[in-house]
């Protein structure tokens, strides 16, 4: 396996743990719920990195931020508040963020592939 699929691997599962953490232990899903979660996520990661790398990043920094910003606005929020507000602001992060992120990003695989 070359190492791009290898790193792949690892970013498949750091992007999913927090929103599979998010679901199981803050929303209460059932495991059924949460396998149903993790099935329909690997499967759109994947296709996302084989096809579209740089969307593959990016949505993985937009659910990172989901995840990361619900859990901050939990301690003042409802989960459904602090979730959608996470939501809008990593939105907003993502969507203003995006030149700059693809310049980087481009910057880093020229140098390095």
């Amino acid at each position: 396996m070359r190492w791009k699929w290898k790193l792949g691997l690892l970013l498949v599962v750091a992007m999913e743990s927090p929103i599979l953490a998010w679901g199981g232990l803050f929303l209460h899903l059932p495991a059924e719920g949460v396998g149903y979660l993790a099935a329909i996520l690997t499967a759109l990661l994947f296709g996302m990195l084989v096809l579209r790398p740089t969307l593959f990043a990016l949505a993985g920094l937009w659910l990172v931020g989901i995840a990361g910003s619900g859990l901050y606005f939990m301690r003042y929020l409802p989960p459904t508040l602090a979730l959608g507000l996470g939501s809008i602001l990593s939105t907003l992060a993502c969507s203003v963020g995006l030149p700059l992120y693809r310049r980087a990003l481009g910057f880093v695989l020229r140098r390095h592939v």
